[in-house]
């Protein structure tokens, strides 16, 4: 047994105990079976997880933080992938990613293989778990839990619950079958030492730049493919409710909203297309269906049609399982309204105050709001726009005499009835406190 003081013993601690929470452990198995693992579920302290990893009896296995300084890929006996051939390809599959050096072990006495990728700085451990991933998957390596899999684990996000990531077996354990492995799959020893010095070698020639650029991709493919799994019952059920529809296709006049509709839908949410293809794919669709020439209506603007209800449901619905595309403000349209509005008052006062004859204030804002076309709040919200006590000196408008107050309702009443500015906010407070220092 190597002494608790030496330095292989503190880089077991550093590389494989750098989490401990919810550690794997099993009693030594028989020759020919498996061990059953059991999960402690609390923090196993540094010294426990050497003293286990030195103990013949006993085998022992750790999980993955958000952060690791090494990944793992775990090939069974039985793959057809393990063999020399085969593990070559994939360490030239795993350099496309700035994955350079690999440290093979023998697993155990069954004779799988753990492919270990040693590291310079710790990342991301979801990072590079969807960067091994992803990389074998998009070179047909498949991988399938207990066979051929990969750690950490690309794992779900929990909502309810938080979720470990997947554990493994430390190597080199005494008497466990763990030994390093040479380029032909031979065993060449089982010291701690060598392996931490082969370590070394493999985590200085990775090209971590390379790798961690490689992350954001590889998670952005992982993300594509959880879109395209399974859809619930409901969303396969409104699948098939639209393409029974678009099937369909016209039965008599009237029909044309609906059916161009219902393909926009099928095209946005399960076809994630948007624009000019959405369009091309609403037309195109279309005019194959049945009845489409002796019931659709609006052959002559089809396209316009098609283009129209692309635009109208791209903005009320997404693609399938990705997030809701952003909608318009409201405030956008409230913006464009209140301007619009202005135009008309503006326009009015010109033509109202050209000719007046009333003698009030009261008389002026009731003609303003007639021809304008707004509400009296509206109006009163523009004061510098008519009323000749706010008016702006700039304004090109008619000059009049100066018009008599109304004594049944003041201007303070009718200015009352539009929204007050926030008393809270600081442009307010401000005015506020100047309008009491000149009191002053």
């Amino acid at each position: 047994m190597q002494q608790q003081t030496s330095e292989p013993n503190q880089r077991l601690i550093e590389i494989f105990g750098a989490y401990r929470w919810c550690s794997l452990q099993a009693q030594q198995p028989a020759a020919g079976h498996k061990p059953s693992w059991t999960t402690n579920q609390y923090q196993m302290a540094p010294l426990t997880l050497w003293r286990r990893w030195a103990d013949p009896s006993k085998l022992v296995g750790v999980r993955f933080g958000c952060q690791t300084c090494y990944g793992l890929l775990d090939i069974d006996a039985h793959s057809p992938y393990c063999n020399p051939e085969a593990i070559a390809g994939i360490q030239a599959v795993l350099e496309t990613v700035g994955i350079c050096r690999t440290l093979p072990t023998q697993s155990s006495w069954s004779g799988g293989v753990h492919l270990y990728v040693p590291l310079p700085e710790a990342v991301s451990s979801f990072g590079i778990a969807c960067v091994i991933s992803e990389c074998l998957k998009a070179h047909s390596f498949n991988l399938e839990p207990g066979q051929r899999e990969v750690f950490p684990n690309a794992k779900t996000y929990g909502v309810e619950r938080f979720i470990e990531y997947n554990g493994h077996r430390l190597p080199l354990q005494p008497e466990s079958g763990s030994y390093l492995l040479d380029g032909n799959l031979s065993a060449i020893g089982d010291r701690l030492d060598a392996l931490f010095q082969q370590w070394e070698i493999a985590a200085a020639g990775q090209d971590i730049s390379a790798l961690r650029a490689a992350i954001p991709h590889a998670r952005e493919a992982r993300k594509q493919v959880g879109r395209r799994r399974q859809l619930s019952a409901k969303a396969e059920e409104w699948k098939l409710d639209l393409e029974a529809q678009i099937e369909a296709g016209w039965s008599g006049p009237g029909q044309t909203n609906e059916i161009l509709k219902a393909i926009s839908c099928h095209g946005v949410v399960f076809l994630n297309l948007e624009g000019n293809r959405l369009t091309e794919y609403v037309q195109g669709t279309a005019v194959q269906l049945p009845g489409y020439r002796q019931h659709c209506g609006h052959q002559h603007e089809i396209r316009k049609k098609a283009a129209a209800w692309s635009r109208s449901v791209e903005k009320f619905y997404w693609p399938i399982g990705s997030r809701p595309r952003p909608r318009p403000s409201k405030g956008d349209g409230n913006q464009k309204r209140a301007e619009l509005a202005r135009e008309r008052i503006m326009t009015a006062a010109k033509q109202v105050l050209g000719g007046e004859t009333s003698t009030t204030i009261r008389g002026l804002a009731q003609r303003l709001v007639a021809v304008a076309k707004c509400s009296l709040q509206t109006l009163y919200k523009h004061l510098e726009l008519w009323h000749p006590s706010h008016r702006l000196e700039h304004q090109d408008l008619p000059v009049t005499a100066p018009l008599q107050r109304d004594t049944a309702i003041s201007d303070r009443k009718l200015i009352a009835q539009v929204e007050r500015p926030n008393p809270c906010r600081p442009e307010v407070l401000h005015l506020h406190s100047a309008g009491y220092q000149q009191r002053r």
